[in-house]
């Protein structure tokens, strides 16, 4: 036995017959495996034929009738549970899908099992996917043994999920889960989960395993190579075998629940030892030598960092390979992308190795409860990475904001989900990683820092090799820290209930010489915590506050400067915190270290906290409320040159949104009534208001999950003459919608518009909005995708009363639209109909090649830069394209025989060329080719229509995308006219002339330029 596996075996027996090691944890037996597999792997065929003798010990109390294997490798095929599972996901793990659909025979995987005997009785079997039912020929009492003895032929199926051959970096061989496996079996009764494609759960035991293979393969594995003189490859100095020759490769290893291997004729091989004489192992090929040579410091670093903080390393090696399909953790080995930038190599390679300990050693049923394995990981690699950049102070912000923003889009999932069952695969990584990463961080609030570290030094202690449970975890915690948790663990590993805490009110009074202070606190969510509470007073002190939970029976340990207040029973909504201070409080904050998952911070401090920026977007923040200002300057055409501010303002998640503008226009302001020449003694008397100088946008939003993410608007804004206001509610139908690229959306709104002045006339732009006041009620229904839009709406109202010619919002649409790609082209094709009332309003009637005038004015783009011609139409060809249908008919909507009408059948299509790229201003720029018909009218909505009417026309464009531009984030975010602004000039080259000589006496040949609004997501 070598040296390293005496001292490991010396150390399992202390662990094992010591009880003060263990402790007392709910779990004081397990399951014991040993196996003995002997494979032979022919690369030609990518096949194996092996054969395995697995020594099973049963130390439950229970009598065993039957046991379950699991055939992993049947997972890859094209109707296998994990296929369909994947299938069905609103976002499919896109290494499975679709991948595990197109795999053909020669390259599904599968498990055949030829013989299977218990205690050499044959034994009858069945399999269901990936689970073999074994019907014991003898049962299998408390404390007895089984010898099962089993021949198999197994294929490597083409890498789709972490197991396979021929990766996409070329690796020949990423063999996990490649073996016929014993099933866990625990109190809970036999674990045989189907392999859906998520974790894994297995009993410790030893693996003694014999690996045939060409002699020009190097292999990695769990455990230590027994024969290294034998097969070289820098694991011992033999010679290398001549070409068509086999080597057989011996690997034993002692208490792991796994064993793994990757095998290239191509890996280089280092060899490595840490400070504590662990031998390490890297396996890579040559193209990403350089990088991977950059892990000799950092991998003996992360072992003896991780070994000092989470506990002693009991192996007596590490191998870490390029291999799989992203970063995979075995026992002693890791599988590693290798092609990858040096500081996400740095960083796989520290979460896979700090799974030796969550993982390996701390065998948790990870495919029940993945937080006990993926988030103590996340946990200790956050620990890990700040201290290889010599960071002192390691934040685990990063994950509650992750909790944070799943539960804000209502696709958080409880942590005590089973890995398999969660309905996303967002909500498994969120609750698994970042969940459990928040939960042991959190954990430290609760307990203390110092505490919550001890808790992990016990815990280790406790259950190293054997397999803790949610409820040991729980305990261990408590016996630590001698308060009561179950609160705790119930609140945030069973349940997704909300927490948020809130400062109410301050008073505070003089009285013998200190000052009486009251401060109320109120709990606004269900979830209860203790609360830690800072308090400034006005001699700049600081007085911290700790207010226990009642449940806990206790509190934390906490400095002895700080106050620890009277507990706060559960059941109130609201507490008194009473003091007695030297000075009056001049500021007070909840929870001011950010420790606990607040869903809203905001109200976690005495007034609003606002942190204000100039000519920045208002960004992100958890703990304040951000707004960005900046100045405004526009010139238009009859209002002169106007100025003025904008304040827009967030909070975390874009929630609270909120925007203000004031622009004022002084020539109008002080004109005392009098207009420009061009002007009729009409509109000059009509016009000569000086309120008509003020113009003004208030924007309020918020956006919450109700069921799915519901966002209400109100809006009211006054622009050169037109008022509008709105109250809109809008719902997700489904936010699974999010990760799939589909959206089920329906809108429901209330709009009031107004022409407040005739002065709107001096530009036409805005001329197609009639003098009333119009309310009007809309509803949408609309269901979108990646490659397609499907837009149902409709909207009712008209006029309020008064004077002058009555009009109406009466009218009902549909919007369609496709694309495709074709090659690096993108196509698109869009079909849209509507109707409306014969007294539908001018602004709203539709329009062919562009939006009515009601979408195009509410357009920020086409609002500031036409706003400065008298009739941009016709002066520089300024439009805004959104609409179908020809765009060289585009006329005044004064025009009575011009391209708009109450009804319209129109269509269109455009082929866009991939923009130029490369980093230049020119890489944005796109080119198109288009053709639209159709055709709008007036009368009956369907008995005036003809077919005969309808117009056409084709040509070619380009257009300019400015989100293309790197280095403009900060100005188009910020920006109402930058963002999402395109640039489009098109040219008509063939226009069809219809009957009508009025109407072919207005056409022409003639360029156009523009914006482009309400455009689909994949242009």
């Amino acid at each position: 036995m070598p040296p390293h596996y005496r001292l490991l075996g010396l150390s399992i027996l202390l662990l094992f017959t010591c009880p003060p090691a263990l402790g007392q944890g709910s779990v004081d037996w397990q399951q014991e495996v040993s196996y003995e597999m002997d494979v032979t792997v022919h690369p030609s065929r990518h096949r194996i034929l092996g054969r395995q003798t697995l020594h099973y010990i049963n130390h439950s109390p229970d009598t065993l009738h039957h046991a379950f294997y699991h055939l992993y490798f049947n997972a890859f095929q094209p109707h296998s549970m994990m296929a369909e599972r994947n299938r069905e996901l609103p976002d499919p793990d896109a290494r499975i899908v679709p991948r595990i659909f197109d795999l053909g025979p020669d390259e599904v995987g599968f498990h055949h099992i030829d013989t299977l005997t218990q205690n050499g009785i044959s034994a009858e079997f069945s399999i269901f996917d990936t689970v073999m039912k074994v019907e014991l020929a003898e049962p299998i009492p408390p404390g007895g043994e089984a010898v099962f003895e089993m021949s198999f032929r197994s294929q490597i199926p083409l890498q789709t999920r972490r197991s396979g051959r021929d990766n996409l970096e070329g690796i020949d061989y990423s063999m996990s889960q490649w073996y016929p496996k014993m099933a866990a079996y625990d109190r809970r009764g036999w674990h045989a989960d189907p392999y859906v494609g998520r974790e894994f759960y297995a009993p410790f035991g030893t693996f003694d395993v014999r690996i045939t293979l060409p002699a020009e393969y190097v292999i990695g594995a769990t455990g230590v190579l027994q024969n290294p003189e034998d097969v070289g490859h820098g694991y011992g100095s033999a010679a290398s075998a001549q070409e068509g020759d086999s080597l057989t490769w011996h690997f034993s290893a002692e208490n792991v629940h796994d064993f793994a291997w990757a095998a290239d004729p191509d890996y280089l091989h280092d060899v490595l030892e840490t400070e504590e004489g662990t031998i390490i192992h890297l396996l890579y090929q040559p193209d990403v030598a350089e990088a991977w040579r950059s892990l000799h410091n950092a991998v003996p670093e992360m072992m003896t960092f991780l070994g000092r903080e989470y506990g002693r390393y009991l192996y007596p090696q590490m191998t870490v390979a390029q291999a799989g399909d992203g970063g995979m953790e075995y026992p002693m080995i890791t599988f590693i992308t290798g092609r990858r930038p040096p500081a996400s190599l740095l960083g796989v390679t520290a979460h896979e190795i700090a799974h030796m300990w969550y993982y390996g050693m701390l065998g948790s049923n990870e495919a029940d409860f993945a937080w006990m394995d993926e988030g103590f990981v996340s946990y200790a690699t956050t620990e890990l990475m700040a201290h290889l950049q010599g960071n002192p102070n390691p934040s685990h912000i990063g994950a509650f904001l992750n909790v944070l923003q799943a539960r804000h889009l209502g696709l958080f999932e409880r942590l005590n989900t089973p890995s398999d069952w969660f309905q996303t695969n967002f909500g498994y990584s969120i609750a698994s990683y970042a969940g459990g990463e928040m939960l042991l961080d959190m954990l430290g609030y609760v307990i203390s820092d110092s505490l919550r570290d001890r808790f992990l030094d016990v815990y280790y202690e406790r259950f190293a090799l054997r397999h803790p449970q949610p409820d040991d975890v729980e305990k261990v915690a408590e016996d630590v820290s001698g308060l009561r948790l179950d609160w705790y663990f119930e609140q945030f590993g069973d349940s997704i209930l909300e927490l948020d805490y809130a400062l109410a009110g301050l008073r505070s009074t003089r009285e013998n010489g200190g000052w009486r202070t009251v401060l109320t606190l109120k709990r606004r969510a269900p979830a209860v915590m203790p609360v830690d509470v800072r308090l400034t007073l006005e001699n700049g002190s600081v007085q911290w506050v700790n207010v226990p939970l009642g449940i806990m029976q206790g509190s934390k340990p906490v400095a002895s400067d700080w106050i620890v207040a009277d507990p706060w029973p559960w059941t109130s909504p609201e507490y008194a915190l009473e003091l007695m201070l030297p000075d009056r409080v001049a500021d007070a904050e909840i929870d001011p270290l950010l420790q606990t998952l607040e869903s809203t911070r905001i109200n976690n401090t005495l007034g609003l906290p606002v942190t204000t920026a100039f000519l920045e977007p208002p960004g992100q923040s958890w703990s304040r409320y951000r707004v960005g200002w900046r100045p405004l300057l526009q010139v238009a055409h009859g209002w002169g040159y106007g100025g003025g501010l904008q304040f827009r303002g967030a909070y975390l998640f874009n929630q609270h949104a909120a925007r203000a503008t004031l622009k004022l226009w002084p020539e109008v302001l002080f004109s005392n009534g009098q207009q420009p020449d061009v002007w009729t003694i009409e509109q000059q008397a009509a016009a000569g208001r000086a309120v008509d100088g003020i113009d003004y946008d208030l924007f309020v939003s918020n956006t919450t999950a109700a069921g799915g993410l519901l966002d209400w608007t109100l809006r009211s804004r006054r622009h050169l003459g037109i008022l509008q206001s709105d109250a809109q509610v809008s719902l997700l139908v489904d936010p699974t919608d999010l990760l799939s690229g589909r959206q089920h959306r329906v809108t429901l709104g209330l709009r009031h518009q107004h022409r407040t002045t005739d002065r709107a006339l001096s530009n036409r732009m805005t001329e197609g909005f009639v003098p009333q006041g119009i309310l009007s009620a809309h509803a949408r229904a609309s269901i979108s995708g990646p490659l397609f839009r499907h837009v149902l709406a409709g909207e009712t109202g008209g006029t309020l009363g008064g004077s002058g010619e009555a009009w109406t919002a009466n009218r009902v649409w549909m919007d369609v639209a496709w694309g495709m790609a074709l090659g690096r082209f993108t196509g698109t094709f869009r079909l849209m109909a509507g109707i409306g009332d014969e007294r539908l309003a001018r602004h709203k009637r539709f329009q062919l090649g562009t939006a009515p005038f009601e979408e195009r004015w509410g357009d920020a783009a086409y609002r500031s830069i036409g706003a400065i011609f008298e009739d941009a139409r016709e002066e520089v060809h300024w439009t805004a394209f959104s609409g179908p249908g020809p765009v060289a008919y585009l006329q005044h909507e004064a025009s009575a025989a011009g391209a708009a009408g109450p009804h319209l059948a129109a269509l269109s299509a455009r082929m866009l060329t991939p923009g130029l790229g490369g980093g230049t201003l020119l890489g944005p720029l796109r080119a198109e080719a288009f053709v639209g018909a159709g055709e709008t009218w007036s009368g009956l909505w369907l008995s005036d229509f003809k077919p005969d009417d309808f117009v056409v026309d084709a040509g070619v464009g380009v257009r300019y995308e400015l989100e293309g531009l790197s280095g403009l984030d900060r100005w188009l975010d910020q920006s109402d006219v930058l963002s999402n602004l395109t640039l489009t000039a098109r040219f008509p080259l063939w226009v069809s002339h219809p009957s009508e000589t009025d109407r072919s006496g207005k056409l022409a040949f003639r360029w156009l330029v523009g914006v482009q609004i309400d455009e689909l997501p994949w242009h």
